[in-house]
């Protein structure tokens, strides 16, 4: 460790529900000139990974851990454990290092009662910011002057047997504008109160209230009661719909959140003696997700923001950072591992049957977040979703099979294309359905085709009743990551599954965290900020390529754009660009040129405008540049054979190389031979579009 006590050597872990991930971060000589013009820097140095350890027998998540540091020590031939303890600090001989940090997702979602006056009002809101956090929603119930509200519907038991015999982990309650009625909030309050009394206080819900502001001290008051001050963990947030056209869900969205950290990630198996060996308390791997690629947008003053993508084994996260605005959107069991059950129940479209699918697997689910037992692959899933991208048709029977060896076995690797390919298809409906929730939250007021997400309280219209129709916004950088997409050896099939779900706009750059990094520098921000950030710039970044997305509708064969490439080297590429096409043109790792677009009058390229041409400078990658001409919102063909025909046609314009694609590896992801990290300082990470006059 150096002489002000930074730490130099540092281990951090992310605790996934299928993998734990650990990477060695240490300070390296002739890495870098730092500010005071010292040769050295920090450097990613390896990362390794290994099954997490939740399930009977083990039970403890420390030995997933030190399973993957044994695998670290393999790797870079160093000693950094001493009888299964971590070697801190860091020796003179260089073994051990000098600090630990960890983040986790491993723990199941948060369990939602939300009580309501108004289902279309302050119940949707908070059901859209419970399902836009680490939560599903076990219940609703609109409050009102009828008692039948709590009693029995024929189906199910009481509410109040319900709240006693499974308690949820979080009771929301909500309703009423400002300066509305209270009355049924305080009475609310007072059953809640009865109920719980003699309950054992660990079993007892946190108490969220997010309603009328003039309902706080009366709530407060029915719900602790004069003698029983410690009787609920009460939290009080903004009213999530202090008019009847304004909607706040902000602060419910970061209580949610701290209430995961409380309840879910300290209850998991190991958790204190993990905690004891941490710098600092373990995070969430969201929240440290969210610092990185906050971190990225600031850092680089990306006036479009950053698009980040986590797809999970067991939940998918969508966000946008922007400034200071930071929106995000969770799909909590909704992955390509543990998550495909609930991914499945979602086939349906219909809201109630969506809504009563999630509550349903929400009661079912295991204390661990594992799958349900086999028998409830028996259920009429609706596999339409996943089916309609595959390149192949399948028999129903034959997906459950295989969907259920992903479910039981989510860290297993697939083994031939049909696998590689299903894998994807349920990463693009594990996006969609949680972009259906961004979108429906944060981007449905966009006043055009290419606007910026709209900040946080901003007033509401009516929320689109279709969510696919709202057009993403633009954004500079589209960061992408996740255990199934970075195992993935074709970075063909990543683009054109990043395409196909999240549909973005204009022009843009996509680059994917190869080595399963990006939260573990978050929480090593906390500690040793200059670090992180260093990592972050040289190290954590595959480039795949600069992609252009016109917005627009076109039949497939019209004319779409002219694109002229002017590369550094003198080369000049000028191609017609028909609609309904995928085309990448080659431009290698840290090359540059000028493209020059111009589009036809039915596509505008992000500037606001149809026919409207623009130049700008862009950065290559793996892919080099794709276009993607198949308009915004995208609509594949209905008839199976014809789709599976266009999707075979635009993987092969992706995937199209010399080489062979090297199949799938089971060992950590290390950097593509002859790809050097990625300096976000040697240009601007920004790409805009500059008007064509």
């Amino acid at each position: 460790m150096s002489n002000d006590l930074q730490p130099t050597s540092i281990i951090a872990v992310d605790i996934g529900s299928a993998l734990t991930h650990v990477c060695l971060v240490d300070r390296v000589e002739g890495g870098a000139h730092d500010a005071a013009g010292s040769d050295a820097a920090h450097r990613f140095i390896a990362h390794a990974d290994a099954p997490t350890t939740l399930a009977a027998p083990e039970n403890d998540i420390t030995l997933g851990v030190r399973r993957a540091i044994r695998q670290l020590e393999r790797i870079t031939q160093r000693r950094l454990l001493d009888e299964e303890q971590p070697l801190m600090p860091e020796r003179d001989s260089g073994e051990g290092f000098d600090a630990l940090v960890a983040t986790s997702s491993a723990a199941p979602p948060l369990r939602c009662l939300i009580l309501g006056l108004t289902s279309d009002l302050s119940l949707e809101s908070a059901e859209r910011a419970c399902l836009s956090s680490n939560a599903t929603v076990a219940r609703t119930v609109r409050l009102g002057p009828h008692q039948e509200e709590w009693g029995d519907d024929g189906a199910s038991p009481t509410l109040v047997d319900w709240l006693r015999t499974s308690p949820p982990d979080v009771v929301v309650i909500t309703g009423g504008i400002d300066r509305g009625p209270t009355a049924p909030l305080e009475a609310a309050a007072e059953i809640l109160a009865l109920v719980y009394a003699d309950i054992d206080p660990d079993l007892r819900p946190m108490i969220i209230f997010a309603g009328n502001q003039e309902a706080r001290r009366p709530v407060a008051r029915a719900a602790l009661g004069p003698a029983s001050e410690e009787l609920f963990d009460y939290r009080v947030v903004d009213n999530v719909r202090p008019s009847v056209d304004t909607e706040t869900l902000a602060e419910l969205q970061r209580e949610l959140a701290a209430a995961y950290v409380q309840r879910k990630l300290a209850a998991l198996p190991g958790y204190r003696k993990l905690r004891e060996w941490c710098a600092v308390p373990i995070a969430s791997t969201l929240e440290a997700l969210g610092t990185t690629w906050r971190y990225i947008a600031r850092r680089n003053h990306l006036q479009q923001g950053v698009l980040g993508v986590d797809v999970g084994s067991t939940a998918t996260c969508i966000a946008s950072a922007q400034d200071t605005i930071y929106q995000w959107a969770v799909g909590a069991r909704l992955g390509t591992g543990f998550g495909i059950r609930e991914l499945l129940a979602h086939g349906e479209t219909s809201r109630s049957a969506s809504r009563s699918a999630s509550r349903s697997a929400s009661r079912s689910t295991s204390r661990s977040g594992s799958m349900a037992d086999a028998s409830s692959w028996s259920a009429p899933w609706s596999l339409d979703g996943v089916h309609r991208w595959l390149l192949s048709p399948m028999e129903p029977q034959d997906t459950l099979s295989h969907l259920e060896n992903m479910a039981l076995r989510p860290y297993g690797i697939p083994q031939t294309m049909d696998d590689l390919l299903l894998t994807h298809a349920v990463i693009r409906q594990a996006l969609l359905l949680t972009m259906r929730r961004m979108r429906r939250q944060h981007w449905h007021r966009a006043p055009s085709l290419t606007a910026s997400p709209t900040p946080p309280g901003s007033t509401l219209s009516n929320p689109a009743e279709n969510p696919e129709s709202v057009i993403t916004p633009s954004f500079d950088l589209i960061a992408v990551r996740g255990g199934a997409i970075v195992r993935t050896p074709m970075d063909g099939l990543i683009a054109l599954s990043v395409l196909d779900a999240l549909q973005p706009t204009g022009l843009s750059r996509l680059v994917l965290d190869w080595a399963s990094i990006w939260p573990q520098l978050g929480i090593i921000a906390r500690i040793a900020p200059l670090a992180a950030s260093q990592v972050l710039e040289r190290d954590s970044y595959r480039d795949l390529g600069a992609l252009i997305a016109p917005i627009g509708e076109a039949r497939d064969g019209e004319d779409a754009l002219n694109i002229i490439i002017r590369r550094d080297d003198g080369e000049v590429i000028d191609s017609d660009i028909p609609a309904g096409e995928v085309r990448r043109f080659p431009l290698a790792l840290h090359e540059y040129a000028d493209v020059e677009v111009r589009p036809s009058r039915a596509f505008d390229i992000g500037l606001g405008r149809k026919g409207f041409g623009g130049r700008a400078r862009v950065r290559g990658g793996t892919l080099g540049i794709i276009v993607d001409t198949r308009g915004r919102p995208l609509s594949l063909p209905q008839i199976p054979l014809l789709r599976r025909e266009r999707l075979h046609h635009w993987l092969a314009s992706l995937t199209e190389s010399d080489e062979e694609p090297a199949p799938p590896s089971e060992g950590p992801p290390h950097a593509p031979p002859g790809q050097t990290p990625l300096h976000l300082e040697e240009e601007s990470t920004e790409m805009m579009w500059r008007h064509d006059r």
